[in-house]
């Protein structure tokens, strides 16, 4: 009898030593670096009664998001309206037909956006329309 329980914990240490062994071996897990965007800022000048259309795409089969700041000076109200379209809206748009839009800011000094779009082609119009005689200098911040 004094033999079997030798034998029995004997077996029981080895399997508990192969037991600590598995799980002291160190797991190695892959953490990807953060992506930094960089920020695109450009300037524009809008003429009165005139608007620029800036034309982007998402690329690939998936869409993304657009995040932005504007900022407009000139005129009494240093006012500018920003749309986020598709082309067949901004193709109504500009024809002045009825359009669905992504974003509108309305007349603004200062605006932002974050919006999530589809898969395609876009369009990021600024207007000036409502001015019949101030261009308006615009400051546009993709992030």
């Amino acid at each position: 009898m004094f033999l079997i329980s030798i034998v029995t914990f004997s077996a029981n240490a080895q399997r508990s030593r192969k037991k600590r062994s598995r799980a002291a071996k160190p797991r190695v897990v892959y953490v990807p670096a953060p992506v930094q965007r960089q920020e695109n800022i450009k300037s524009y000048v809008v003429p009165a009664g005139s608007y620029l259309p800036l034309s982007f795409g998402t690329g690939g089969n998936e869409g993304g998001r657009i995040v932005g700041r504007f900022e407009a000076q000139g005129g009494t109200g240093n006012d500018i309206e920003l749309y986020i379209m598709d082309e067949d809206s901004f193709t109504n748009w500009k024809n002045g037909h009825a359009s669905e839009y992504y974003y509108q800011s309305g007349r603004r000094t200062v605006g932002e956006f974050n919006v999530g779009v589809a898969a395609g082609n876009f369009y990021i119009v600024l207007s000036n329309t409502f001015s019949s005689s101030t261009p308006k200098a615009v400051t546009l911040t993709i992030r």
